[in-house]
């Protein structure tokens, strides 16, 4: 077979990154409200604080995760096959010391319901959730290696067919077990052998993917997992930037205010991360290819993914972000219907700012870990800590549930920017053509159609009685709002010149590296 080049890899990984979010997100929007209608928001507002709770238990991966994805991706492009099957071993070996803690939290569940202020009538069925909780991520943290190792080796395509799979069964089993009547309960235990059997089909194609002599050489190499641990920790305090920017006000909120805007603040900043997802779908890819891109000593090349690939980023997200702005309200309406709130609505507008500032610091983020340069990541997370503790403390303290969106996003906002320039920096590209090819054009045009959008819809939103609108009618008229958008935002791509020749055949390009998968 011949070999097949790195653009090719990138195409092909990313394309079905792109296709596998396409399937996640409406999958997603849809069983939310179906979840809230069955379990009732107070409950929703608990089982997100449970999975937000239990989140921070990734710190203890010491980075170990992330460095599986690099060695792999090292070992496979240096030819050193043999050593790819210590690495599986080796971290499936360090993974079980998330055991200890797990046990702890397991005993020590009531002090967790407390600090939510749990009510005593609820305490037994809290308890159960959590406990389920803890086994569900006890086994996706143990497995998750398959699915590293697979990043690694470039078959991304691969893990997102699995990931389909596992997403259409989640769908079918959540609406049946709820209907049924068997509530969250029922719901955790469902996630829990979905999960068993999603890490068996990854750990089949890990085997299938490497020779059988790789597979004989699977043993613990102390030595490489202490290379592993010393290379993670440097990506540990990034790490914990991610769960305070995602997780901390929502513990923050359930423990300072009440449960149910721990449910506000989810709703909004899920449907805020579809700017986020999608573009995503770039990042994976750029870990292993960099990593390759080093190997062979091609500089040259390692600047145009950096640029192509936060140009295509601000490409994708920063339209997004812009008609969830400016359409926040009528789309929260559309899909949550009775469940909307205000809060609900401030959530999604505060957050895709900020998750748009974290977007496009993503290639930089996957090719500085690709090519081992971590400082300039170690040393901003520091500052988006400082600033998210201080903010979203004091703000919430003063101004509430509000305090808590504005901290986070100011935090994300100054963090993300500087770390974009200062690694630009380092690469030694003029500022200015990240400002022409990032902010200038696609944020540029983005600005424009939504600032269009935003006036339309102020002037004409009596006229056409948004309030009053059924679902059919909303969805209609938000149709008519994101093609009219997307006319805005071309047209305007096209004034500012932002597209060339280079752009047309890059689709010709995906459609023929989805083919080939």
């Amino acid at each position: 077979m011949p070999a097949i080049s790195i653009a090719h890899k990138i195409l092909r990984n990313t394309s079905w990154n792109i296709f596998s979010k396409c399937i996640h997100i409406p999958v997603s929007i849809c069983l939310i409200p179906f979840i809230m209608d069955r379990v009732g928001m107070h409950w929703y507002g608990i089982w997100v604080a449970f999975f937000a709770f239990v989140d921070y238990f990734t710190l203890l991966d010491f980075g170990v995760g992330a460095a599986t994805i690099r060695y792999v991706a090292e070992y496979h492009a240096s030819r050193d096959i043999d050593k790819i099957g210590r690495v599986a071993v080796s971290t499936c070996g360090y993974n079980l010391l998330f055991l200890s803690p797990l046990i702890a939290a397991y005993f020590c569940a009531d002090n967790v319901l407390n600090f939510f202020h749990i009510a005593p009538h609820e305490m037994e069925e809290a308890r159960f959730l959590f406990h389920w909780v803890l086994f569900n991520f006890a086994l996706s943290q143990f497995t998750s290696v398959f699915r590293n190792i697979l990043i690694g080796l470039q078959q991304i395509h691969v893990i997102n067919r699995c990931e389909i799979l596992y997403l259409a069964a989640y769908a079918g089993c959540t609406v049946a077990v709820l209907s049924s009547g068997a509530g969250l309960k029922g719901l955790v235990v469902m996630l829990f052998f979905l999960r068993f059997g999603l890490a068996a089909a990854q750990l089949l194609c890990v085997l299938k993917s490497v020779p059988l002599r790789v597979q004989s050489g699977w043993v613990i190499d102390g030595a490489l997992l202490k290379d592993f641990i010393r290379y993670g920790l440097k990506l540990q305090l990034a790490s914990l930037v991610g769960l305070l920017n995602f997780q901390l006000d929502k513990l923050l909120i359930g423990h300072l205010l009440k449960i149910e805007f721990v449910a506000f603040y989810d709703l909004g900043s899920k449907l805020a991360s579809m700017s986020r997802t999608i573009p995503s779908a770039l990042m994976s890819p750029v870990v292993p290819a960099a990593a390759e891109l080093l190997v062979q000593r091609d500089n040259a090349r390692l600047r145009e993914l950096y640029l192509r690939g936060t140009r295509y980023l601000s490409l994708i997200a920063a339209p997004l972000t812009a008609f969830l702005l400016a359409m926040g309200s009528p789309i929260l309406t559309l899909w949550l219907g009775n469940h909307v709130h205000a809060y609900a609505v401030l959530a999604l507008q505060f957050l895709a700012i900020g998750y748009y500032f974290n977007i496009i610091t993503g290639v930089v983020n996957s090719l500085g870990r690709g090519m081992g340069v971590l400082k300039y990541e170690l040393q901003t997370s520091a500052l988006i800590i400082i600033l998210n503790l201080i903010l979203s403390v004091a703000l919430i303290l003063h101004m509430g549930f509000v305090g808590a969106l504005i901290g986070t996003c100011v935090a994300m906002t100054v963090g993300n920017l500087l770390y974009l320039f200062r690694f630009n920096k380092y690469l030694e590209i003029p500022a200015q053509t990240l400002l022409r090819q990032v902010f200038f054009g696609p944020a540029g045009a983005s600005v424009i159609a939504g600032g269009v959008l935003y006036i339309v819809q102020l002037m004409a939103g009596d006229f056409l009685g948004l309030e009053t609108m059924s679902r059919p009618e909303l969805a209609l008229y938000l149709c008519t709002a994101a093609v009219a958008f997307f006319c805005v935002f071309c047209a305007a791509l096209m004034l500012l010149r932002c597209i060339d020749r280079s752009d047309v055949e890059l689709v010709s390009r995906i459609w023929a590296a989805v083919r080939m998968a």
